[in-house]
C-alpha cells in the first residue's frame, strides 16, 4: 500500500528527516571528538610511563658507571639506545 502525502506533509517530512541526519552528523562528530580525547590522555599517560622508565634507565647506567661494571663508551652507546640514536 502506497501512502500519498499533501504537500504540507512532504515538506514536513523531509524538514525531519534533515534533522536526523543533522543529528546523526552531529553525535558522530561528538563521538569522534571524545576518542580523540581519549586517545590523547592514554598517550599523554603512556609517554608519562615512557619517561620514567627510561629514567630508571639512565640511573641503572649511572649505577653500573660509578660502581665500574660499565666502561665509558658503553655508557654512551647505551644512552644513545635509549635514546633511539
Amino acid at each position: 500500500m502506497t501512502t500519498r502525502l499533501d504537500g504540507a506533509s512532504a515538506s514536513n517530512l523531509s524538514n525531519m528527516q534533515k534533522l536526523v541526519s543533522a543529528g546523526k552528523a552531529a553525535i558522530s562528530k561528538r563521538e569522534l571528538t571524545q576518542n580523540k580525547d581519549s586517545a590523547s590522555t592514554s598517550n599523554s599517560d603512556s609517554d608519562q610511563g615512557a619517561a620514567q622508565g627510561i629514567d630508571e634507565h639512565f640511573e641503572k647506567l649511572a649505577d653500573l658507571r660509578e660502581k665500574g661494571l660499565l666502561g665509558e663508551e658503553e655508557c654512551k652507546a647505551s644512552k644513545a639506545k635509549l635514546l633511539g640514536l
